[in-house]
């Protein structure tokens, strides 16, 4: 690796006041609302969210430099709380100014984020939540438990965003491979074309911005490089680790004529690559777009938090005001208790749990699909891959290797004209069968879809294990029998690599394409697989379930917890900390239950 590429993901910088215009499920709408910004660490939304986006801005610092601010005031606050407790268990006096204290330092962030939202017409979110019951708090006496729930909310966020910043961390080291700088050769001292005799003693290397570099520059590939930029071999030779791009720890021998693709490493030999792609358009680029994009395009389960925390919240608001006021108005029950009943309420309300962990469980998702070589271009489409029920796929180039070879010289006509003669070999991948029975026994049914002739298409098929085949088909045609399949079946996911598979890729419910095809088939589809394996089917449906069942987990555990908490309170059995439990605990572990996707993905 060069050592210009190797410091490339220490070189981040936050963006404290980048306004993120998606719905973060809190109930806010960006969309409307541009304005919407604030300077949380991780961007996003004021109210809760957290950002998984912007790998190429974060930058790795240690925690206490990333987190100087939070700590000072968590320890201060926490020092002034301890005092708090201890003056009113023995002098009783001046625990009201030390907690008024304490609380400025550990809630001054939520009190103005709730009124710059209120502001904004967005009222019912966390800081408000929190605004309105510590406040209460202090209303009705209950000066530590109002700075208590500041306390350990504040402590919730600090490990939330530890969680948060170690994910980003994984993923951004894994997938953010692209080059600050490149080596070019300057044209006028080098031609890579020139034959092989031709003196190179003297060529002259640049040092050059990676974005500044034009198609069609050559660049100069020592030993230990990150292939910088997509491109082709023109000169030399080189052995290439191609798994940071396909997943695949098989080396690749790159040779005169040889497409290399941008992320992969040179781990032998010295080469000249001809650039094909600038920077904004070379593998790198797409492989960390697909990351920092994936929270575009929302799950459906992320869109179904977002509807129920708008009408969710509000309910809970209602209920805790009518739990404060109506049995003291109806049976003179104690204000006081009631009120505080109020108070759990609301701390109970607080949707954070939700918003962080289910995001958080897709950006993961898309991550580790990212580091096995398979690009998934929205949480939405890895979310998709759940309800498939039938798989197609193309035959030439995504179930069949379909190599073609020259094989020597034709004499024509008996003449001294000649030929290339040329065979294809259009044999089944290596991978295919065994691949295809994966996909069958997860209880899918398979499909190909191809324009060849009837006996060889049914060949290939058999040869495969395919359940269905369709054959002899124009591009249009196979849009047409990709439907017919879909109303036979249901959900489908297309798996193709040709310009012709373009239509039908963005016509499934999931389109696929291999790393191979054509770059309208890559354009199009939803999801890529960089090592043109077919058994890369099988491994991103694996992540695809796992990512699901994570997040449902974690709306079980959260909705679960906080309701048995609530009816806890209306029988008198829960208090403001078992709340705080609720709240702050239950968020932490609904982080905690989704890092394991980390080591799932890992293993």
């Amino acid at each position: 690796m060069s050592e210009h590429e190797h410091n490339h993901n220490h070189e981040h910088e936050h963006e404290h006041d980048h306004c993120h215009d998606h719905d973060c499920g809190c109930g806010h709408d960006h969309e409307q609302d541009h304005d919407h910004c604030h300077d949380h660490e991780h961007g996003g939304c004021d109210c809760c969210s957290k950002d998984y986006s912007n790998l190429r801005e974060h930058e790795h610092h240690g925690f206490m430099e990333e987190h100087r601010k939070d700590v000072i005031c968590l320890i201060s606050g926490a020092v002034l709380f301890a005092a708090a407790l201890v003056l009113e268990h023995t002098v009783g006096a001046y625990v009201l100014p030390v907690c008024i204290a304490a609380y400025i330092i550990l809630g001054h962030e939520v009190l103005l984020k709730s009124a710059k939202n209120i502001s904004h017409g967005e009222v019912f979110d966390e800081n408000f939540l929190m605004s309105i019951a510590t406040l209460a708090a202090f209303c009705i006496g209950d000066f530590p438990e109002a700075v208590g729930v500041m306390l350990f909310y504040n402590i919730g966020e600090m490990f939330e965003d530890i969680s948060v910043d170690r994910s980003r961390d994984q993923i951004a080291e894994a997938v953010d491979m692209r080059p600050e700088t490149v080596k070019l050769v300057h044209e006028e001292d080098h031609d890579c074309s020139d034959h092989e005799d031709h003196d190179h003693s003297h060529v002259h290397i640049h040092e050059t911005p990676a974005e500044e570099v034009a198609v069609g520059s050559i660049l100069q590939i020592d030993p230990g490089d990150r292939i910088p930029l997509d491109g082709i071999v023109e000169r030399g030779e080189g052995i290439i680790d191609t798994s940071p791009v396909t997943g695949e720890p098989t080396p690749v021998h790159a040779k005169p004529g040889e497409k290399i693709l941008s992320g992969c490493i040179n781990q032998r030999g010295q080469f000249y690559l001809r650039v094909t792609a600038p920077l904004a358009e070379s593998m790198v680029t797409k492989i960390l777009n697909s990351v920092e994009n994936a929270s575009e395009n929302k799950p459906e389960i992320e869109k179904f938090i977002t509807k129920f925390a708008r009408i969710y919240t509000p309910i809970v608001c209602a209920l805790a005001l009518a739990v404060a006021i109506l049995p003291p108005l109806i049976t003179g029950a104690s204000w006081k208790y009631w009120i505080v009943t109020a108070i759990t309420f609301l701390v109970i309300s607080c949707p954070c749990a939700l918003v962080i962990s289910v995001p958080l469980a897709y950006f993961l998702g898309v991550g580790a699909a990212s580091r096995a070589g398979i690009l998934v271009k929205s949480g939405k489409a890895l979310e998709g891959l759940r309800k498939i029920k039938i798989v197609a796929m193309d035959k030439t180039g995504t179930l069949t290797k379909g190599i073609v070879e020259n094989t020597g010289l034709l004499d024509v006509d008996g003449d001294a004209s000649t030929d290339e003669k040329t065979v294809t070999f259009d044999e089944l991948k290596d991978d295919a069968a065994p691949s295809v029975a994966e996909i069958k026994r997860m209880g899918l049914v398979t499909a190909m879809l191809t324009g060849d002739k009837k006996d060889r298409a049914e060949e290939i098929a058999a040869e495969a294990g395919i359940d269905e085949v369709k054959y002899e088909l124009l591009p249009d045609e196979k849009l047409t029998a990709l439907n017919e399949l879909r109303d036979a079946h249901g959900e489908i996911m297309f798996v193709g690599d040709g310009i012709n598979d373009a239509p039908v890729l963005a016509g499934a419910d999931v389109g696929a394409a291999m790393g191979s095809g054509a770059d309208a088939a890559i354009e199009s589809a939803d999801i890529v697989f960089m090592n043109s394996n077919v058994g890369a089917i099988s491994q991103i449906m694996k992540i695809a379930g796992r990512t699901g069942r994570v997040a449902k987990q974690n709306i079980v555990l959260a909705l679960g917890v906080k309701a048995i908490v609530i009816l806890l309170g209306l029988i008198g059995f829960a208090n403001i900390w078992l709340a705080i439990f609720a709240d702050t605990g239950v968020a932490m572990l609904c982080v905690i239950n989704t890092l394991k996707l980390l080591r799932a993905h890992r293993g």
